[in-house]
């Protein structure tokens, strides 16, 4: 928040605290009309019980340095200002076993199964990388099934059963060392707990095909073309007839969407959806969809998400994103030492994101 925004945000933090201090009853309906937290602000500022450790430090030191039905000073967090009503207390206790012993369980296997598979995707490295001429030693070592495609271009959409791994693999497939020296890729990860890596085993330069062979798909393509700019042409018609009348005929059910969460929808129709001019409502935006097709979306209502409202998702996004550079770290780390103790070099188009096919 910008100096401004803090100090606006203090003032009305002391004007409630005054309130609250003058009707200490009112604490609820205070919260009602002060607060801005979205989880308690409707229950009248309740938080219901909770330990110390639910809360930032600064607010829990507040919170249990009040005895019962004592009412806080002013206390500021990363969050903002707070005004803490300690409504009772209850003392800890430990639970007995029985209530917690599948709990503990479940985390013992989760602890184990991650060590387990830390250390098997390491094997897994070092398998593909050390027998570099083949798949199969680690795919007997680790019981996996070496998969096969056809049709993969160094652009356009990957055939089964590659066409739902990453762009890292399509690179490491056509590096020099790959694509000429026949070895493996490295083991690439493709998702969570996801190793992956490819060999070529056949490659074809690519070439122009007699007139006999596509003219048929060329038809298509051309077909398709028209249909796209035809439906583009009606579809801005429709469009702007829409944005006169405001009718609601033919359009699906309603959908709440967020940049986070499109519900199902195209990024590239979000993007459009979230650009459009909202200076009246119902409004209407386009967008062509990644088939051709040209979509028209009725927005009718918009709101902002409450402040930290999609922390969780951030947090758990940013965790995958530094579990991902912390094994590019370790992987790259792993290779210099190899470079220094064997006097390796390692072909620039090589380096960067490993590849993984399907082993």
């Amino acid at each position: 928040a910008t100096p401004a925004v803090r100090e606006k945000a203090h003032a009305r933090a002391l004007e409630a605290l005054a309130k609250v201090r003058a009707h200490p009853a009112d604490f609820a309906k205070l919260a009602k009309e002060y607060s801005n937290d979205p989880a308690s602000a409707e229950r009248g500022g309740d938080l219901d019980w909770a330990p110390a450790s639910n809360y930032v430090p600064e607010f829990s030191k507040a919170l249990f340095a009040l005895r019962p039905n004592e009412i806080s000073d002013l206390v500021e967090t990363e969050y903002g200002y707070h005004i803490i009503a300690l409504t009772g207390v209850r003392p800890g206790r430990q639970k007995p076993i029985e209530e917690v012993s599948a709990q503990i369980e479940s985390q013992l296997r989760q602890q184990h199964a991650r060590d387990e598979f830390a250390k098997l995707a390491e094997d897994f490295r070092n398998t593909v990388y050390q027998q570099a001429d083949s798949l199969d030693p680690a795919a007997a070592e680790f019981n996996l099934k070496v998969q096969s495609a056809t049709g993969v271009t160094r652009s356009g959409a990957m055939a089964a059963p590659v066409a739902a791994l990453n762009d890292s693999v399509r690179e490491a497939l056509f590096s020099d060392d790959v694509l000429d020296k026949h070895h493996n890729t490295e083991a690439i990860e493709t998702g969570p707990d996801t190793l992956v890596a490819a060999r070529v085993t056949a490659h074809r330069a690519a070439a122009a095909r007699p007139l006999s062979e596509v003219q048929d798909a060329i038809r298509v393509s051309l077909r398709d073309k028209a249909a796209v700019t035809q439906a583009a042409i009606v579809g801005a018609e429709r469009l702007a007839a829409l944005q006169k009348n405001g009718d609601a005929t033919g359009f699906t059910g309603k959908k709440t969407i967020t940049r986070l969460n499109p519900q199902g929808l195209p990024r590239s129709a979000v993007k459009d959806i979230f650009k459009a001019d909202l200076a009246s409502l119902p409004a209407y935006t386009n967008s062509t969809l990644p088939d051709g097709t040209y979509a028209i979306y009725r927005i009718v209502a918009v709101s902002q998400p409450p402040e930290n409202a999609t922390a969780s998702g951030n947090i758990a996004s940013l965790g995958r994103e530094i579990a991902q550079q912390n094994g590019a770290l370790e992987q790259a780390g792993y290779l210099e030492a190899l470079k220094k103790e064997f006097s390796v070099k390692i072909s620039p188009d090589f380096s960067g994101d490993a590849a993984k096919l399907g082993s």
